[in-house]
């Protein structure tokens, strides 16, 4: 459908190396400009254990987004 269906976001690990990647859905983020900058950030209103026990992946090893049952699979309905 060409939209932005989920971010990748990472968690845990030391420099890169053994971090767990989360599938976020796009709409739970809020895009906020950074005051003084003509950047934006995404922020995601989630607390650190939720990150950590939502389902999650690793680089070498990405869910398949044309899965239909790809939210239920992640938890993220």
């Amino acid at each position: 459908t060409g939209e932005i269906r989920y971010g990748a976001l990472a968690h845990g690990g030391f420099l890169g190396f053994g971090e767990t990647l989360v599938a976020v859905p796009w709409q739970a983020f809020t895009v906020q400009a950074i005051e003084g900058w003509t950047e934006f950030q995404l922020v995601l209103d989630a607390s650190q254990e939720q990150i950590q026990q939502a389902a999650g992946f690793d680089h070498d090893h990405w869910p398949n987004i044309a899965n239909p049952g790809l939210a239920e699979e992640l938890g993220t309905q």
